[in-house]
C-alpha cells in the first residue's frame, strides 16, 4: 500500500505545471544589477492581478502604513525588491492550485500567517531580515499536493483531528514520507531556493537540519505558535512539545517556559498576517 501511495504522489507531482513565465521574468529583472524601481514597476504593471496584490500587500495592516499606496513604484520602494520577489514567488505557487476542487483557503491562510509570524520572529528575536516569510508561506505546500491529488488524504486529516495525532507521524506511517518531503519534491521540480526546500523538508524533523538554520527555527516556531493563536486551519491538531522540540529550543537559547509565553508576544503579528493573506487570496 505504501508503494502505491508513493507512486500516486510522484505521478501527481510530474503532472503539475511549471511556474509561469511572469515569475521567471520577475526574478530575472529583480536579480539584474541595473534594475530600478521604475523598470520593475513597468514589468509588474503588465500583470493586473499581481499589481492588485502588490498594492493590497503595501496597504495591509501588516505593514502599518498611515497613508494609502496607489502607485506600483511607490509600493516597490516601500516593500523593497526582496519582499516583491517573495510575493511574486508565493503568488505564482498559489496560482498553480487556483482551480482546485478542494477548498484550500484554510491551508493557505495558515501558511501565510506562519510566514508573517516567522518574519516577526526573525526580526525581533534574531534582529535580522531574511527569507522567513516565503519559507513560512510555502512550508506546507506538500499538504496542498496531498489534498488535491490523493483522495484518501482527507480521511488521514480526519483521523489526525479525531485522535489528536501529529499529522506528520500519521503520514509517515501511511505513506513512508510526510508532507514536508512531498513539498520538497515539488520544490525541487520548480527549482525553488534551497532555503525554502530545507524549511519544507525539516520543519517536522528539525534536528535533522544539517545547517542549523535560524530561518528554519523561525518557521518551526511560527508553525507551532500559529496552531495555538489561530487553531484549526493547518489540519494538525496536536500541539504538544516533544523532547526533540525542547532540545531544539535549548539550542537556540530558549527554555520551554519562555517559548510558551510567545503566543501572546506574537498574536498581533498573526492577526495582521491573517488579514494580509485573506486580502491576497480574495478574487
Amino acid at each position: 500500500m505504501n508503494a502505491k501511495y508513493l507512486k500516486k504522489i510522484s505521478q501527481s507531482l510530474l503532472n503539475l505545471p511549471t511556474l509561469p513565465t511572469m515569475h521567471a521574468k520577475l526574478m530575472e529583472v529583480i536579480d539584474h544589477p541595473n534594475t530600478t524601481h521604475l523598470s520593475l514597476a513597468k514589468l509588474i504593471s503588465e500583470d493586473q492581478v499581481f499589481t492588485a496584490r502588490l498594492l493590497k500587500m503595501a496597504n495591509s495592516a501588516y505593514y502599518g502604513l498611515n497613508h494609502e499606496v496607489t502607485d506600483v513604484k511607490h509600493a516597490i520602494s516601500l516593500l523593497g525588491f526582496d519582499q516583491v520577489r517573495e510575493l511574486g514567488l508565493g503568488m505564482s505557487v498559489i496560482n498553480q492550485f487556483e482551480n482546485s476542487e478542494v477548498n484550500l483557503s484554510n491551508l493557505w491562510e495558515h501558511s501565510g500567517v506562519v510566514g508573517g509570524v516567522a518574519k516577526a520572529i526573525e526580526e525581533k528575536y534574531f534582529q535580522i531580515k531574511g527569507n522567513s516569510f516565503i519559507c513560512g508561506l510555502l512550508h506546507d505546500i506538500g499538504k496542498v499536493v496531498l489534498v488535491q491529488y490523493i483522495p484518501e488524504y482527507i480521511k488521514v486529516l480526519a483521523v489526525a483531528k479525531e485522535k489528536k495525532l501529529p499529522l506528520y507521524l500519521l503520514e509517515q506511517h501511511l505513506f513512508e514520507v510526510d508532507h514536508g518531503v512531498v513539498g520538497a519534491w515539488l520544490g525541487e521540480k520548480w527549482k525553488l531556493p534551497e532555503q525554502v526546500l530545507n524549511c519544507m523538508r525539516y520543519h517536522h524533523n528539525i534536528l535533522e537540519d544539517p545547517e542549523k538554520s535560524p530561518t528554519l527555527f523561525c518557521v518551526w516556531a511560527a508553525n507551532h505558535l500559529v496552531k495555538q493563536i489561530i487553531p484549526g486551519k493547518s489540519g494538525c491538531w496536536n500541539q504538544k512539545l516533544f523532547d526533540s522540540d525542547i532540545e531544539y529550543l535549548e539550542y537556540w537559547g530558549l527554555t520551554k517556559e519562555e517559548f510558551e509565553s510567545w503566543p501572546q508576544l506574537y498574536s498581533s503579528d498573526a492577526d495582521n498576517a491573517l488579514e494580509l493573506m485573506r486580502s491576497l487570496l480574495a478574487k
